[in-house]
Protein backbone atom coordinates (compact mmCIF):
# COMPACT_ATOMS: atom_id res chain seq x y z
CA UNK A 1 0.00 0.00 0.00
CA UNK A 2 1.24 3.29 -0.53
CA UNK A 3 0.96 4.60 2.83
CA UNK A 4 3.04 2.19 4.21
CA UNK A 5 6.89 2.71 4.64
CA UNK A 6 7.66 6.21 3.63
CA UNK A 7 4.84 8.83 4.63
CA UNK A 8 6.21 11.55 3.00
CA UNK A 9 6.02 9.97 -0.57
CA UNK A 10 2.82 8.80 0.59
CA UNK A 11 1.80 11.76 0.55
CA UNK A 12 3.22 12.66 -1.98
CA UNK A 13 1.35 10.37 -4.18
CA UNK A 14 -2.04 10.96 -3.06
CA UNK A 15 -1.90 14.75 -3.81
CA UNK A 16 -0.73 13.95 -7.30
CA UNK A 17 -3.42 11.00 -7.90
CA UNK A 18 -5.93 13.70 -6.12
CA UNK A 19 -5.15 16.74 -8.21
CA UNK A 20 -5.53 13.97 -11.84
CA UNK A 21 -8.56 13.61 -9.70
CA UNK A 22 -10.05 16.96 -9.73
CA UNK A 23 -9.15 17.25 -13.36
CA UNK A 24 -11.52 14.86 -14.24
CA UNK A 25 -14.22 16.27 -11.89
CA UNK A 26 -13.28 20.26 -13.50
CA UNK A 27 -14.12 18.66 -17.47
CA UNK A 28 -16.97 17.02 -16.54
CA UNK A 29 -18.15 18.67 -13.45
CA UNK A 30 -22.24 17.24 -13.28
CA UNK A 31 -20.38 13.90 -13.08
CA UNK A 32 -21.50 12.84 -9.54
CA UNK A 33 -19.16 9.66 -9.99
CA UNK A 34 -16.05 11.51 -10.17
CA UNK A 35 -17.02 13.66 -7.07
CA UNK A 36 -17.78 10.27 -4.86
CA UNK A 37 -14.59 8.42 -5.87
CA UNK A 38 -12.35 11.42 -4.56
CA UNK A 39 -13.40 11.24 -0.98
CA UNK A 40 -11.44 7.98 -0.49
CA UNK A 41 -8.00 9.28 -1.89
CA UNK A 42 -8.94 12.86 0.05
CA UNK A 43 -9.80 10.71 3.32
CA UNK A 44 -6.16 8.51 3.40
CA UNK A 45 -4.53 11.70 2.73
CA UNK A 46 -6.29 13.48 5.32
CA UNK A 47 -5.26 10.67 7.95
CA UNK A 48 -1.79 10.61 6.74
CA UNK A 49 -1.59 14.50 7.07
CA UNK A 50 -2.37 14.18 10.53
CA UNK A 51 0.08 11.29 11.46
CA UNK A 52 2.38 13.99 10.11
CA UNK A 53 1.48 16.01 12.28
CA UNK A 54 -0.02 18.87 9.78
CA UNK A 55 -3.07 18.87 11.38
CA UNK A 56 -4.28 22.55 9.53
CA UNK A 57 -3.80 20.54 6.47
CA UNK A 58 -5.77 17.94 7.27
CA UNK A 59 -8.67 19.80 8.65
CA UNK A 60 -8.75 21.85 5.25
CA UNK A 61 -8.61 17.94 3.54
CA UNK A 62 -11.83 17.25 6.05
CA UNK A 63 -13.76 20.05 5.19
CA UNK A 64 -13.43 19.75 1.47
CA UNK A 65 -14.78 15.61 1.73
CA UNK A 66 -17.40 17.53 4.00
CA UNK A 67 -18.37 19.48 1.35
CA UNK A 68 -18.30 22.53 3.79
CA UNK A 69 -15.85 24.25 0.91
CA UNK A 70 -16.02 23.90 -3.16
CA UNK A 71 -14.07 20.67 -4.53
CA UNK A 72 -12.68 22.31 -6.90
CA UNK A 73 -11.07 25.09 -4.57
Amino acid sequence: ERDKGNPVLAADYYEKEIGVMLKAVTADPGNQMYRDEIATPMSKFAVLLNGLGLTDRAAEVRKRIDGKIHPLL
